[in-house]
């Protein structure tokens, strides 16, 4: 996978959540029973994490530097694989697909997990 990809992925992710809340449908239109104070309590939720994701980059350079260091790191810590095409040289190869930012996962549903493990 090329740099441009990496950088292409990237920029996809985070237009996707920076779009998210402006496309989503209004709590009316969603079809629940829930109270008034849940569909806020959601929308905040909904809010923190594309926070998360639009304010990890500041702007286009910062996050081709981010891609670039993903890449290296890949490469540095051995996560390369061959490459598919049966004409590439045996000592080519290209880093295994990765995630330039971590998966937002709700803080509230994080706490819930919490509560129920056994330690």
């Amino acid at each position: 996978m090329s740099n441009f990809a990496v950088l292409f992925i990237a920029t996809l992710f985070i237009i996707h959540f920076s779009n998210a809340t402006n496309n989503s449908p209004p709590a009316e239109e969603e079809g629940t029973d829930q109270k008034q104070g849940e569909n806020t309590s959601k929308n905040v939720d909904l809010k923190s994490i594309q926070s998360y994701a639009v304010n990890a980059v500041k702007d286009k350079k910062h996050l081709d530097e981010l891609a670039l260091y993903a890449i290296e790191w890949a490469q540095n810590n051995g996560l390369v694989l061959r490459k598919n095409d049966p004409k590439a040289s045996a000592d080519t190869a290209e880093f295994a697909p990765i995630s330039l930012f971590p998966s937002p996962f709700p803080r509230k549903a994080f706490e819930k997990a919490l509560s129920v493990q056994k330690m």
